[in-house]
């Protein structure tokens, strides 16, 4: 996309650099806010506000502040190391936590694996990044959504014990 908007080739590798580093952070981070965090609903806004706006910032402006659009991107990131890290904060038990995680993480990365395929497809029909933008501003409205759910102060053990 970058390279699209007429980024060299090594502003669009620092650019990807740049939410990768980020990524990197939220994954040291994460987990220690989220022990610490009375709640974590505004986390997850916050997440989804960043997603959103860094697409949107890709869709209406990729060349003008590429970099604002990858750290708001790589700020939004901080969603998966937070994923991970309720799994363990959302059980009791190392048994329920097993299950949770033998259920989500595979099913997670194989929604996560048909994006880049979802997303070249989609590119190539179109001709260009409007209609991949659009839903992946969408995606941002359903993480937050998924976000506001998993935070609140609920353990799957006792939803588990109570059908």
């Amino acid at each position: 996309m970058y390279r699209d908007a007429g980024l060299s080739a090594t502003s669009a590798g620092l650019l990807m650099s740049l939410l990768t580093a980020l990524g990197i952070v939220g994954g040291l981070t994460m987990p220690t806010v989220i022990a610490r965090s009375a709640t974590l609903a505004p986390w997850m806004v916050a997440f989804g506000v960043l997603q959103i706006s860094g697409w949107a910032g890709m869709l209406l402006a990729p060349g003008t502040v590429p970099w604002l659009w990858a750290v708001s991107l790589g700020l939004s990131g901080f969603a998966f190391p937070t994923a991970i890290a309720l799994l363990t904060a959302r059980s009791r038990s190392p048994q329920v936590t097993a299950r949770l995680s033998g259920f989500v993480q595979p099913v997670g990365y194989a929604l996560a694996a048909t994006g880049p395929l979802a997303v070249g497809l989609i590119h190539e029909a179109t001709g260009g990044w409007t209609l991949v933008l659009v839903l992946l501003m969408g995606s941002g409205v359903l993480m937050t959504l998924a976000g506001l759910r998993v935070s609140l102060p609920v353990h799957v053990d006792d939803e588990l014990a109570h059908p």
